[in-house]
């Protein structure tokens, strides 16, 4: 098995840089050898022979997604032998499988709350700050998202993630200057409503949500919408991890 870094920081230091008008001719490899500084996780090779079951140790530990090498029976398909497989692939797959054979039968109407794997610090930031600023805030905190509160309420009302980069280039650049609302809705043409669960719901009901709405993590709020944690893709394999190998 052999680790590889995917990193995020990467992506989030070449943003800032940008902004502040460094020189982003620089060839990428004088960056890349850094990479072994990053402690957000990698991705590693697997053989495509290797059960599924030995994915959810490193899915549990925020590897978010694998190189798989495929065999003879399948590498005609993939001229380089190899494909990604991520967390969202895997639980595709088994929620997939009759409900007895799914790696999470055991726990699957367990709450977030009993299962203890709600985060309770996540990253937030109030409508007033910029995207720029709420994108540092990403970095500092070496997450992938973060969640948009409403500054009097402290109601959840928007979701921003590194994925909301996609397409920004030196010609956009300055929305991100924007308020991060503003931000959203210009890449969108609306703030999408973010997604959230509440820490009664089940492990089955948040895996659903997540799957069905594309998504990779799910904002825990209280009865009255304010945010109180946060529970992702990485959080579901530490509860399945712990009751296939139990």
């Amino acid at each position: 098995m052999i680790s590889l870094q995917y990193p995020l920081w990467l992506l989030l230091a070449t943003l800032w840089w940008a902004i502040e008008g460094v020189d982003l001719t620089i060839p990428v490899g004088e960056i890349l050898h850094t990479a072994s500084e990053n402690k957000e996780g990698g991705i590693y090779l697997y053989n495509g022979p290797e059960a599924i079951s030995s994915l959810l140790k490193p899915f549990s530990l925020a590897v978010h997604r694998v190189l798989v090498k495929l065999d003879d029976k399948h590498i005609e398909f993939e001229r380089r032998g190899l494909r990604l497989v991520s967390q969202t692939d895997i639980l595709n797959y088994c929620n997939n499988l009759p409900d007895s054979e799914k790696p999470w039968a055991n726990v699957k109407s367990m709450t977030l709350k009993e299962l203890n794997i709600i985060n309770k610090n996540p990253v937030s930031c109030e409508t007033d700050k910029t995207a720029v600023e709420a994108f540092k805030l990403i970095g500092i905190h070496n997450t992938s998202a973060l969640c948009v509160l409403e500054p009097d309420t402290k109601k959840v009302v928007a979701n921003l993630s590194a994925s909301d980069l996609r397409g920004i280039d030196a010609k956009k650049m300055a929305k991100l200057n924007l308020p991060v609302l503003e931000f959203l809705q210009s890449l969108h043409w609306f703030v999408p409503a973010p997604i959230i669960a509440q820490e009664n719901d089940t492990l089955e009901a948040a895996i659903n949500k997540c799957l069905e709405n594309h998504i990779h993590r799910l904002w825990v709020v209280s009865e009255d919408g304010k945010l109180t944690g946060v529970v992702s893709l990485t959080d579901f394999f530490v509860a399945i991890s712990a009751a296939y190998h139990k």
